[in-house]
């Protein structure tokens, strides 16, 4: 570290009071920069002087950064003790003694202590330091691969030392970061190694673990559904929509096979928000009239709740609407505002349709009752 950072965090200090050992002020620190000599100087100017001297690997440096770090009223104490492990040529008794006391080290000094003991750990092949402070390391990694490539290495070591406690820690860290890697999995692993082979783009792999979830009769509606979602969606990453949209078919007939055979709510409910989601898909594709189709089906052959009906006529009267059939898309806008009045989007919607008619009484009509509608809500 620079001389002039050194003397800024000295300074940086200088207005707090540590038990008896208070930092020298800004001024007086500059001053004592230039100093050879320690005659005449109190405690703190002392223990100031011998941290800016140390910034050599040399004996002296080490001494004085020995002392400092030792000295828990001065307010680098902390830092002091990490450089020491730079400057210093610890044997291993004493590094141990150092990273038992790792607890001690702030937030903003981690990375530095953590990257340094890691190196000596590895300097002086300590197998169980090495996965200690690895599995620390991990927390300033962003990429995947990154972690796993620390890993790994810190495994050599753990391999290399037969250091079986330390493999079984690292192993157990790989799994955590990357459960794809994992050589044995029960069925509640399932799903987050199947969202790993597809965060890695391994589309195949993926989706034959989200089949066994859709398919194992031990899974519930919610665990099959979510791996649904995945299945489907991982097509759509790949830009397939073709495809994307063929299974939100095989989705929604899945669904409705499973609700003829249960006929409880929570599957309908899943069928019912499959079926919207399908027709989005098929309008997307320029199937306008197959999405419409979808859409009726729902209403006509299932019980559709109230908010998920007016979503659905919204649907259809946008439909319309793109058609330029307004009087159809007014008739099903006009369903859809009559079930959730307060719905802005739906306002917006029939708004429009009655200004592309020039129905402006009505168009007037519709807004002044939103606006009732939404003023009431705020005053309760």
């Amino acid at each position: 570290m620079h001389l002039q950072i050194i003397v800024i965090l000295l300074c940086l200090v200088g207005c707090s009071h540590i038990g008896g050992v208070k930092a020298p002020e800004r001024e007086h620190t500059l001053e004592l920069a230039k100093n050879n000599s320690f005659e005449d100087l109190d405690e703190s100017e002392t223990i100031a002087l011998k941290y800016l001297k140390a910034q050599e690997k040399t004996f002296e440096s080490c001494m004085y950064l020995t002392e400092i770090a030792g000295n828990k009223e001065f307010p680098l104490s902390e830092l002091a003790k990490i450089k020491s492990l730079e400057i210093c040529d610890f044997p291993p008794e004493k590094l141990t003694e150092i990273w038992q006391q790792k607890a001690t080290v702030p937030k903003w000094l981690e990375k530095r202590f953590v990257e340094t003991s890691l190196e000596l750990a590895k300097h002086f092949s300590m197998s169980s330091f090495i996965a200690d402070f690895t599995i620390d390391y991990l927390s300033f990694l962003k990429l995947q691969k990154e972690k796993e490539e620390a890993i790994y290495a810190a495994l050599t070591f753990a391999r290399k030392a037969k250091d079986r406690d330390s493999a079984l820690k690292l192993e157990e860290k790989l799994y955590q970061v990357s459960p794809r890697l994992k050589k044995f999995y029960t069925d509640s692993d399932l799903y987050e190694i199947a969202r790993d082979f597809e965060k890695n783009r391994s589309f195949t792999k993926a989706r034959r673990l989200y089949n066994k979830i859709i398919h194992g009769r031990q899974f519930s509606i919610d665990e099959k559904m979510k791996a649904w979602g995945r299945y489907r969606l991982s097509y759509k990453i790949e830009r397939d929509k073709k495809t994307y949209l063929a299974y939100t078919e095989r989705m929604v007939s899945f669904l409705k096979k499973e609700y003829k055979k249960t006929k409880d709510q929570k599957t309908l409910n899943y069928l019912i928000d499959g079926m919207i989601t399908l027709s989005r898909a098929q309008w997307t594709e320029h199937q306008a009239g197959t999405a419409q189709k979808t859409l009726e089906s729902l209403l006509r052959n299932y019980t559709v709740d109230k908010e998920n009906m007016a979503l659905t006529y919204w649907l259809i009267g946008s439909i319309r609407l793109e058609a330029k059939d307004y009087n159809q898309s007014t008739s099903f806008f006009e369903k859809a505002i009559a079930l959730n009045p307060k719905s802005e989007t739906i306002t917006w919607s029939l708004g429009w349709n009655y200004y592309t008619v020039k129905d402006d009484q009505k168009l007037v009509n519709i807004f002044e009752t939103y606006l009732k509608e939404t003023n009431d809500d705020s005053q309760r």
